[in-house]
């Protein structure tokens, strides 16, 4: 027989393939009921919802389903949406205690004493003179002809030895220079 004649007897040229794989345990129906829970039952987990349903099928078979039906995992909010007032009461409490390097119960102390401080702008220049004094000191611990330290006890042998020779006129000098270094 020809291929023509096979096309006008009707009959199906080939045979549909079987699909490869066991066959799903979820029926058309339970996959609908599954949908139907799922949308209703908003943030609910596979392992609730194989018990719920009683599906005889394990979590990860619901998680394959409900990733090949196109639903994606979200987590949910854990809090309420702020209002604009918790959002200003949160700006505020942000602005008061922005710099983490001021303690609130010496500032409380302070105002409490009538003693008023200075406002210290920031990237100013550090007028402080232990600063140099580290530097200093760092030099004469970490020089380039120093050997490397190996433990705790070298370093701290290093840092009592280098106070220890630290000339007083590099002190006298810190000190001395902080009211040229505040006019500039």
């Amino acid at each position: 027989k020809s291929a023509v004649s096979r096309v006008l007897s009707g009959k199906p040229t080939t045979t549909p393939k079987k699909k490869p794989g066991s066959p799903s345990k979820l029926d058309e129906r339970t996959k609908r009921r599954i949908v139907r829970y799922m949308q209703a039952n908003i943030g609910v987990t596979a392992p609730s919802v194989v018990a719920s349903l009683q599906l005889g099928v394990s979590p990860q078979t619901l998680r394959r389903f409900l990733n090949a039906e196109g639903a994606s995992y979200a987590s949910l909010k854990t809090s309420p949406p702020l209002s604009d007032a918790h959002k200003a009461s949160r700006v505020r409490f942000a602005k008061y205690h922005l710099d983490n390097h001021t303690d609130f119960s010496t500032t409380e102390w302070f105002q409490g004493q009538g003693v008023t401080t200075t406002e210290w702008p920031s990237l100013s220049p550090d007028l402080n003179p232990i600063e140099n004094i580290w530097a200093y000191l760092v030099k004469q611990v970490y020089g380039p002809d120093k050997p490397n330290i190996t433990c705790k006890a070298q370093l701290r042998s290093r840092l009592w030895h280098a106070w220890e020779t630290m000339p007083k006129a590099v002190i006298g000098n810190c000190v001395g220079s902080m009211t040229r270094r505040l006019t500039q």
